[in-house]
């Protein structure tokens, strides 16, 4: 086509050779008012409105603004030539996205090239139109058409490849336009067309079904037990031809997108018929999953990458699908290949990401989760020591997952350490998150505490604040179980480093806040003045207004227990925080006026922290997690130095 335009080819050599952006706007330009010229002739020729268009087509791939002659290309779109047709097809999709308001008036020329059976050229240009360009008033009138090519009722009139771009016009219609779409009556050939034996069909139409299955599951609900029929008839019987086996996995982008509709319909598994023969799901699935591990295991981390990479993620699919029906199947997996897997220091990263991916998913049903628990020292070991973060997350939500009460510190350590970490700050938070989750269940007072007071010093600098969550989890257990002297004692010995007070501002608002609520049960409060009086010096800044209002509640009730003279409150009378200000000199008036019991009741009774919780609203777990997929995506990052915790850990 190139070799008939010239003119073409002259413009395009001008361009290329334009040196700043200035010269190739006014060559644009200059051209532009040449075509607007050229358009506006009434003796314009076939050659030249071709040769114009495929200009503006161009222009319009540079991302400049093309706002004319869309009626000369809708001329080209109705024409019966098939390169006329094909150039105004391309230049329409690309200046409609200027113009959307022009797409009602190439809408009978796109229906009347979606009804040429007998030209596929043509239905295939106006169904790619469709897929680019349309829009919700677009998708009401074309969606019923292209229902009809779909069904192709005419007896395989149609060619395969038509019908694979209708399905995958009719998605894009369904995203665009749910309701005209349903309206088309989509759902009841959904039964008819999955029987259609082409495997590159069916691929389409898992597509079209898992977006209908995301909004409407019942919809799809008729054809699970087809489907599920049909893994067992690619997997286990292998009825498809050599053409679709892809390194001795049959259809595997059959099978993903299979699995994937599977989970969004409704968790049940019950007695299905096809050609008049009963077929028990449960059993189906749970030879399919069953058969997908054993093959995986057998093809192991070695041997051509392509081999290993398509067995890997048919192996992801199917912990993702024993995951979701865990508690109707009966699972008879070996899972030491996988943990053997992450064992080795010479698997390939992307290999145990998948075998942890695996693992994790299989975590949550509870036969073999008892086999993770007992294997949980290993795994930490090889999680620790992992170079690459991405990894590693991935191991530390699989160790989350195998947590318990027997393990629930070595398992907080584990996720310390890796807080601590030189690591991508997502990455810690993420850990530090985790590990206050652990600690909101947990019963024991002093590995709580330690715990979280530990997570507070490995979160300084990170954007998330832990102390509202201690402060909340304390504040529980304290209730519960009646310890507030213990846990306070525990915050005042963390204030303490190498023989001085610590410089943690947010430990120090730990303590004062603590020390605040249990005022009235310390009796030797001699003992805390100094660390008071440390943290108002380290809290008095700009950045720790707020920490510093609860150093000076502290400080107050010391004043008014009579432990410290009320001149030193004076001093701070004039803060330059207003909020301090005024509650220093309404203590004062209280403490003066010999009203030390109303402060302390007030003061001790009043709720700083109000309901604030990091860990509710900064962790998704389980489930497609956010924080997880932009892990996912970024590179692997190396650490300098090995670890080895295990024997503090375990």
């Amino acid at each position: 086509m190139s070799s008939q335009f010239r003119g073409l080819r002259h413009f395009v050599g001008e361009i290329r050779a334009a040196i700043s952006y200035d010269d190739e706007l006014q060559r644009i330009n200059e051209e532009k008012q040449k075509i607007r010229n050229k358009f506006s002739a009434s003796n314009l020729s076939v050659y030249d409105l071709k040769k114009y268009t495929l200009k503006m087509f161009y222009m319009g791939i540079l991302g400049h603004k093309v706002d004319f002659g869309l009626v000369p290309v809708s001329q080209l779109m109705a024409s019966k030539d098939k390169e006329s047709k094909l150039i105004g097809y391309l230049t329409m999709q690309q200046l409609l996205r200027d113009q959307p308001d022009f797409l009602r008036m190439v809408t009978q020329t796109v229906l009347h090239d979606l009804s040429q059976s007998d030209s596929a050229f043509h239905m295939c240009l106006a169904l790619d139109f469709i897929a680019n360009t349309a829009d919700a008033s677009m998708a009401e009138i074309v969606a019923q058409p292209i229902l009809t090519i779909i069904e192709d009722g005419n007896n395989n009139s149609i060619p395969t490849v038509v019908r694979k771009k209708a399905t995958l016009a009719l998605l894009q219609l369904y995203l665009i336009n749910t309701e005209a779409v349903e309206n088309s009556g989509v759902q009841n050939q959904l039964v008819k067309l999955v029987e259609v034996r082409n495997v590159g069909f069916l691929n389409c139409l898992m597509h079209l079904m898992d977006n209908i299955a995301k909004t409407n599951p019942e919809a799809v609900e008729c054809v699970k037990h087809r489907c599920i029929y049909l893994m067992t008839k690619v997997l286990l019987k292998r009825e498809v031809s050599e053409d679709h086996i892809y390194y001795q996995v049959p259809c595997p982008w059959l099978i993903i997108s299979l699995v994937k509709m599977l989970m969004k319909l409704n968790c049940t598994l019950g007695i299905g018929s096809h050609n008049n023969q009963q077929q028990d799901q449960k059993q189906m699935i749970e030879a399919v999953i069953e058969r997908v591990f054993s093959d995986t295991a057998k093809t192991g981390v070695s041997g051509l990458q392509s081999k290993v990479n398509i067995h890997w993620a048919i192996c992801v699919e199917m912990a993702n699908l024993a995951a979701f029906y865990r508690n109707l199947l009966t699972f008879n997996i070996n899972i030491q290949f996988l943990i053997d897997v992450v064992k080795s220091n010479s698997t390939a990263s992307n290999i145990k990401y998948a075998a942890l991916i695996s693992l994790e998913r299989l975590s949550l049903i509870p036969q073999i989760q008892s086999q993770l628990v007992a294997s949980i020292q290993d795994l930490a070991g090889s999680i620790l020591t992992e170079t690459d973060f991405s990894v590693r997350q991935r191991g530390v939500i699989l160790l989350c997952n195998c947590q318990n009460s027997e393990n629930s510190a070595a398992v907080v350590a584990a996720l310390i350490f890796c807080a601590k970490c030189d690591a991508p700050e997502n990455y810690k938070e993420d850990a530090i998150l985790r590990s206050v989750r652990i600690c909101q269940k947990e019963w024991k007072v002093e590995f709580v505490v330690n715990s979280l007071l530990k997570l507070i010093v490995a979160g300084n600098g990170l954007k998330i604040n832990i102390w509202h969550d201690f402060i909340e989890i304390v504040e529980r257990k304290i209730r519960e179980q009646h310890c507030g002297l213990e846990v306070l004692n525990e915050v005042f010995q963390a204030c303490f480093s190498a023989g001085q007070f610590t410089s943690d501002k947010t430990l120090l608002t730990c303590f004062c806040y603590i020390f605040k609520m249990l005022f009235k049960e310390v009796v030797d409060k001699n003992n805390y003045i100094m660390l008071v009086k440390h943290s108002l010096v380290s809290l008095q800044a700009k950045e720790t207004e707020n920490q510093f209002g609860i150093a000076i509640d502290a400080f107050m009730l010391l004043v008014a227990a009579g432990d410290v003279p009320l001149e030193e409150l004076v001093w701070y009378c004039g803060s330059e925080f207003a909020n301090v200000q005024q509650s220093v000199c309404e203590g004062y008036v209280l403490i003066a006026g010999g009203q030390q019991e109303l402060l302390a009741t007030l003061m001790c009774g009043e709720e700083v922290v109000g309901g604030v919780n990091s860990v509710n609203a900064g962790i998704k777990l389980n489930g497609e997690k956010k924080i997880e997929e932009k892990m996912e995506e970024k590179e692997p990052v190396k650490v300098a130095q090995s670890v080895n915790l295990l024997d503090d850990l375990f």
